[in-house]
């Protein structure tokens, strides 16, 4: 399968994590590190036409095409994107650095940006794309969004008995794992301690 790499471009196991970065390892290295950036995070636009990349050392989200397998963009990002996700047609970037929900076009124009009550780490999307999580290592801690007419607004805030590493949504509940304990729980947002 590694062997016939449009086979496993156009393969929807291309979805993964995994298998897309050796994509952008394997077929565009001097694309994607030509300015010393560190690619962190990963998505597929609805479409699955383009592949964007979040470049941490970078400031910046790379664009991808899907069809020709090469860099056809790249926009700049405040501060330190540490974690992509594409919600319909918009792109929603964390910002480590500034605490930052930053969401944009697929063009790369910036919509809107949103103040963290925590420090990020990664996020996740609701199945149905109309909510985000977004967690904290630091402070054992979720803060969730929610989207109303193509705008996001912040809802609560949720303490976890255990630091959040890696999310992701799973019929209806939330999957997250530990990052320092051997912890994996599913959790549904009326299981999580409220912040007050």
């Amino acid at each position: 399968m590694m062997s016939d790499r449009n086979a496993l471009f156009s393969s929807t196991a291309l979805r993964s994590f995994a298998m897309a970065f050796v994509f952008i390892v394997g077929l565009v290295p001097t694309a994607i590190f030509a300015r010393a950036v560190v690619p962190v995070s990963l998505d597929f636009s609805a479409d699955g036409e383009f592949l964007f990349v979040a470049n941490r050392d970078g400031g910046s989200v790379s664009v991808l095409s899907s069809k020709t397998k090469e860099l056809i963009g790249e926009f700049e990002v405040p501060g330190q994107p540490i974690d992509l996700l594409i919600s319909g047609k918009q792109i929603l970037v964390l910002d480590r650095q500034h605490s930052k929900l930053r969401v944009y076009s697929e063009t790369g124009e910036q919509l809107a940006e949103h103040d963290l009550s925590i420090p990020p780490a990664r996020f996740t999307s609701s199945a149905d794309g109309e909510q985000v999580f977004v967690a904290s290592t630091v402070g054992r801690a979720l803060q969730s969004f929610a989207r109303i007419s193509e705008k996001w607004f912040p809802c609560s805030s949720y303490k976890l008995p255990f630091p959040p590493l890696e999310m992701k949504w799973l019929d209806g509940q939330l999957l997250v794992a530990g990052a320092f304990e051997a912890e994996l729980a599913f959790l549904d947002c009326s299981q999580i301690e409220k912040r007050l």
